[in-house]
């Protein structure tokens, strides 16, 4: 998801913010990768806790109440003491998304979270993430901006508000679904068709 030329800022900041100097704005980003990279060893109780251990310095036990939350919200309760690699592709996404949600970030970026979903995960996250822009109550009912990629625009109509396109190096702000659609039939038609061709 990162850029490959020019200069972007977030929360006033320069990105990229990974200096330790500067991660408490690190912390108000959640990213969600496409690869999950969760940890194999680990429960995926445990790879939700990891955040609240590590960056709040807490027991597995003091992390238990917002785990088990988390868990449940993402109907992953069932498979708490599962390790990763015992479950779906899914399942493993939503763990990832339980994992970057564990902080309570301001902003979510999430790498094509519905690739290779099959329809019922994919009408959860569009609900899932719907909520949460909207505010969640993990959130405390604040509304979480969002930042997602994808490989495929049509799921994300009347969902997304704004479209954007890197193309050639670059990045082209798109608007909502309407412009989207009136900016250039031939980029609907190229959109749809690199699809087709992938499925």
């Amino acid at each position: 998801m990162a850029l490959r030329q020019g200069r972007y800022r977030l929360f006033g900041e320069e990105m990229p913010i990974f200096e330790e100097a500067r991660l408490k704005e690190r912390l108000r980003l959640g990213l969600v990768f496409d690869g999950r990279q969760l940890f194999s060893h680990l429960t995926v109780a445990e790879n939700v806790a990891l955040p609240l251990r590590y960056h709040h310095n807490l027991s597995q036990p003091e992390a238990a109440a917002a785990v088990s939350e988390l868990l449940a919200c993402t109907e992953l309760a069932p498979w708490a003491e599962s390790t990763p690699g015992t479950l779906g592709r899914g399942w493993q996404q939503r763990a990832g998304l339980a994992r970057a949600l564990a902080l309570e970030p301001e902003i979510l970026l999430v790498d094509n979270p519905l690739a290779d979903l099959d329809p019922q995960h994919v009408q959860w996250w569009l609900a899932f993430l719907d909520q949460l822009n909207k505010g969640h109550r993990l959130m405390a009912g604040r509304p979480m901006t969002l930042v997602i990629t994808t490989t495929d625009v049509r799921p994300w109509k009347g969902h997304a508000r704004q479209f954007a396109l890197l193309k050639n190096r670059g990045f082209v702000v798109l608007g909502d679904w309407a412009q989207l659609e009136a900016a250039s039939p031939e980029l609907m038609q190229e959109l749809l068709t690199k699809r087709t061709q992938s499925e």
